[in-house]
């Protein structure tokens, strides 16, 4: 069974991290959900200038929340923040939303586990911006997972 949990992590660079898993109560969910759906936030207090990860540093992230959806049989629920990021010259047209769901997917693909699928959820707001959402579930539970999805697309404007 899922469970509340905050995992700290600091980086070799010295960036303190809090990995907060969430388990949504049972009556917030749609209808035909029959496992837990986990929020995951990946917190951090220091200041965006600062922060200067490695590759080690965010997949060694991406192996904390592997370990814990490896314990845990859930639907992981991730809403990508449109706080600021630094990002390249070449990607600074991206949204900080758009950027860090790609990132997501790009280390989601670097942890290489075919028994998980990443459905990347686009809800289409003209008015603030779009918004990404990262569901990660095994494969067994991909119905749940179109469900919840469906459920979100609603959302758009």
């Amino acid at each position: 069974m899922a469970v509340n949990v905050d995992i700290p992590y600091s980086t070799n660079e010295g960036i303190d991290y809090l990995i907060r898993f969430t388990v949504f109560p049972e009556e917030k969910l749609p209808e035909g959900i029959h496992i837990p759906v986990v929020d995951i936030v990946i917190e951090t207090n220091a200041e965006v200038n600062d922060i200067k990860n490695t590759a080690f540093s965010l997949i060694k992230i991406t192996q904390i929340i592997s370990n814990y959806a490896l314990e845990h049989d859930a639907i992981y629920y991730c809403y990508c923040s449109s706080n600021p990021i630094k990002r390249s010259e070449k990607k600074a047209d991206l949204t900080h939303q758009e950027y860090r769901s790609i990132l997501f997917c790009k280390l989601f693909e670097k942890n290489n586990n075919p028994d998980f699928v990443n459905r990347t959820v686009i809800i289409n707001d003209p008015e603030q911006g779009n918004h990404y959402i990262h569901l990660i579930s095994r494969l067994k539970n991909n119905d749940m997972i179109n469900l919840i999805s469906e459920t979100l697309n609603t959302f758009d404007k």
